[in-house]
């Protein structure tokens, strides 16, 4: 195994082999059946106490059927008989080797996770975020109770969602997400209970659905007062029962989950209108938080902008080196309707168009130029000589300009311009066939 490429350890008995698996802790152990100090399934036991996730390989020349299953029953990943056959445990080894890497791959996924999704994460001065994360974080300890975000559209109630669920007793489990604004009802019902073979046309096996596979996580349900009457109901049964069916199922299956919803709408007024279910929404707003507009919490403007300024320097290989005191003013006094997407989405804008080292914004002549170079990416209007055109045909006319200035490469322009290549291009072929 060493000339395979493995770091190998050796030991002739259990307590040796346990004190060196203690020591070393290695991914991998080879485990005789028969040791002459104790059953190589009580130190198998032993040992996964120590490191739960390393890779236990069996071997015996004398166990059966019974000793093979109580093996994978405590955890054993494989039981092998000797004498050993050298391919064969080649073959297992570097299948398993192959597990192991893709375990590794994602605990450290799970690990970036936890740091990118930490409350320290969410940018934040302004005293009134200050006090909704520590809220939130407290919120989190609980292991299931219902949490509803409110608040626009931008103003960050994802990255919320996300740092609750991975400050959370829960933090090791599924944290799946969906967009319910996304979907038709019949996708979004598919989606959400998952399906049995055979269940609607198209059906052609067996699907889990998004609360099966929340299963001992957080399952993040954006845009909740977009569901229709029917999911509605369907919803408050998973909340109340935590179970459901597939659809076209009979048997109830039950999960173990923490709901987070999130809404821009005022549910409240849609219970009111009669659109949303009285008993829902009671239900969904067990612990509501309320994300501010980012008008209510300028403190935060210049750390955030500071923050996406680092973030594009880096990804667009850039040394930008701030703000002049002219573009802090105006980021001060933008409405920001957008929010914290709309600010982000401009600092973007502003380094990819930024021909110094500072970005400098004249808000003034912001509405008086198209001049992409030094006009607010934010805000650009016809001069006021323009002739008044269709609004189509302007859209065309403005993509043209910018096309001229990146020497008609479209991926740089759609870069420019805060849109995929893919919409540059539907525009483009729209208007031409107008």
């Amino acid at each position: 195994m060493s000339r395979e490429g493995y770091e190998v350890l050796l030991a002739p008995s259990a307590k040796e082999g346990f004190l060196t698996f203690e020591k070393e802790v290695p991914d991998m152990v080879l485990l005789d059946l028969g040791l002459p100090d104790m059953s190589g399934l009580s130190l198998l036991k032993e040992m996964k106490k120590v490191r739960n996730d390393s890779i236990f390989i069996m071997m015996t020349g004398q166990g059966g059927v019974k000793e093979a299953v109580e093996a994978i029953r405590l955890g054993a990943m494989d039981y092998l008989c000797k004498p050993l056959e050298l391919e064969e445990l080649k073959a297992v080894m570097g299948r398993f080797s192959e597990v192991w890497k893709l375990k590794s791959e994602v605990r450290a996924l799970h690990n970036y996770n936890k740091d990118k999704f930490s409350f320290s994460s969410i940018i934040r001065k302004s005293p009134k975020m200050e006090a909704l994360c520590r809220a939130a974080q407290d919120i989190s300890q609980s292991n299931s109770s219902t949490i509803l975000i409110l608040g626009e559209s931008g103003t960050g109630k994802g990255m919320l969602a996300s740092a609750i669920h991975y400050n959370s007793s829960r933090k090791d489990g599924p944290f799946i997400q969906i967009n319910c604004a996304t979907l038709v009802e019949n996708l979004l019902e598919s989606e959400l209970f998952g399906h049995e073979k055979g269940a609607f046309t198209g059906a052609i096996k067996r699907k889990p659905g998004k609360f099966e596979l929340a299963d001992k996580g957080t399952i993040f349900l954006d845009e909740i007062g977009e569901i229709s009457p029917t999911l509605q109901a369907k919803l408050l049964k998973v909340i109340e029962e935590k179970e459901f069916e597939r659809i076209g199922g009979t048997q109830p299956i039950k999960v173990d989950i923490r709901l987070v919803a999130a809404t821009n709408r005022d549910l409240a007024a849609a219970v009111n209108e009669g659109t949303f279910r009285e008993d829902l929404y009671y239900r969904l707003n067990v612990f509501p938080i309320n994300m501010p507009p980012l008008r209510e919490r300028t403190d935060d403007i210049h750390f955030l902008a500071i923050h996406f300024l680092e973030q594009y320097n880096r990804e667009f290989v850039k040394k930008i080196k701030g703000f002049s005191s002219e573009a802090l003013k105006y980021m001060e006094n933008h409405e920001w309707s957008g929010n914290v997407r709309e600010l982000k989405n401009f600092v973007e804008r502003s380094v990819l168009l930024a021909k110094g080292d500072m970005i400098d914004v004249d808000a003034s002549a912001a509405n008086t130029t198209t001049d992409i170079e030094s006009a607010s990416p934010l805000s650009i209007s016809p001069a006021e000589d323009t002739p008044v055109m269709p609004l189509n045909k302007f859209i065309y006319h403005y993509i043209s300009t910018v096309l001229d200035k990146t020497g008609g490469n479209k991926s740089e322009a759609a870069k420019q311009l805060g849109i995929t290549r893919q919409r540059l291009k539907r525009i483009l072929n729209k208007s031409s066939d107008d």
